[in-house]
């Protein structure tokens, strides 16, 4: 449970998925002497966990500085939300990449051919990892959820801002004058009170989903 972390649940069915998962894995790495593999889950688990939290705390900053003092805000409110878009995206996908992380050392420990440890570089991110439980378990309830999470437009596009966030720099506000009133576009997004809330509530219903289907798979392979 994410209260033995320190960290209130972000909601029950998140919290009791995230603790059952990782109840089978200690006690089938236990059973099977899988130490390492047991050491390698639970670092992908314990960061998703603090990156989630992260990410909800980003989300709940960012939107209280949006409502309070605007999206055109004087220079220090503007440091802050810059600060919080950036943390908040970061820690979107990282929460996303950790829990598909977790997600391959389940299927490790089940057919470690197919999911080598140390992974390959290109199996390292979630587009990796649905390949490679797309080719271990064709046609699995899992395996299509994690398809289909890391191939959506919604989840695309806010890997992508990450990445301009991470290696090219900081994205201007662009305003429009004249003409009815318009939020600032801030690379391709308005900025407004919906810029994180919308894309924190997708990424806790992917996550939700995602951690439902892994607990499910687990149980079904005898986890």
């Amino acid at each position: 449970m994410f209260a033995a972390l320190g960290i209130n649940p972000l909601n029950k069915p998140i919290d009791d998925d995230w603790g059952s998962l990782l109840a089978r894995m200690q006690n089938y790495c236990g059973k099977n002497a899988m130490q390492a593999q047991l050491s390698t889950f639970s670092l992908a688990w314990n960061g998703f966990a603090f990156r989630i939290e992260a990410c909800r705390q980003h989300n709940d900053a960012f939107t209280a500085s949006i409502r309070a003092f605007g999206n055109a805000p004087a220079s220090d409110q503007r440091s802050v939300q810059e600060r919080e878009l950036f943390a908040f995206f970061s820690t979107a996908i990282s929460a996303t990449e950790t829990l598909y992380y977790g997600i391959y050392v389940v299927g490790n420990v089940l057919k470690n051919a197919d999911f080598p440890l140390p992974q390959p570089q290109n199996l390292f991110y979630p587009n990796g990892v649905a390949v490679a439980f797309r080719k271990a378990y064709p046609g699995d309830g899992l395996t299509v959820r994690l398809q289909a999470v890391s191939s959506d437009p919604y989840y695309r596009l806010m890997r992508n801002r990450r990445n301009v966030l991470s290696h090219n720099g900081q994205p201007p506000r662009n305003f429009v004058v004249g003409g009815p009133p318009q939020d600032p576009n801030w690379a391709g997004f308005a900025i407004n009170d919906h810029t994180t809330t919308d894309r924190f509530d997708w990424i806790m219903t992917a996550v939700e989903n995602v951690l439902a289907d892994a607990d499910d798979f687990a149980q079904r392979m005898g986890l």
